[in-house]
């Protein structure tokens, strides 16, 4: 290949990308940020029930906007990962593998995720 033929510059953001594309890089993502935050809610629950002092200090803790915050996305993400994880087995088994089934299943994937974040955080501006 000549180097005039490459392309001179790839904007990323002009591609379209498939709907199956978006659901596995959006599961890929939520189970990345899932990891990370796994070793924090190991450490609040240790705490949380270690006594009444330190389910003091997480109760204060979980009480600050930014943690309210944090919590909602964590609880969008799980619920994401655990709907795009369940159509992955299932497509895995041959249900839903076909080209059509899939980008259905993707969408609705990526609209239950859409869904329970939107139930999450109305949840805690109650």
């Amino acid at each position: 290949m000549r180097s005039l033929d490459r392309p001179k510059f790839l904007n990323l953001f002009q591609l379209s990308y498939p709907p199956g594309a978006l659901a596995s890089v959006a599961h890929r993502a939520t189970g990345v940020l899932l990891a990370i935050a796994t070793p924090i809610g190991a450490y609040a629950f240790t705490r949380s029930v270690a006594g009444p002092e330190g389910f003091a200090e997480i109760a204060r803790w979980s009480s600050s906007v930014p943690v309210r915050v944090a919590l909602v996305v964590l609880v969008a993400a799980f619920a994401y990962h655990l709907v795009a994880g369940i159509r992955h087995l299932l497509m895995d088994f041959g249900i839903g593998a076909s080209l059509a089934a899939g980008r259905r299943s993707a969408w609705a994937a990526i609209a239950a995720g859409i869904l329970i974040f939107i139930v999450a955080a109305a949840a805690q501006l109650r």
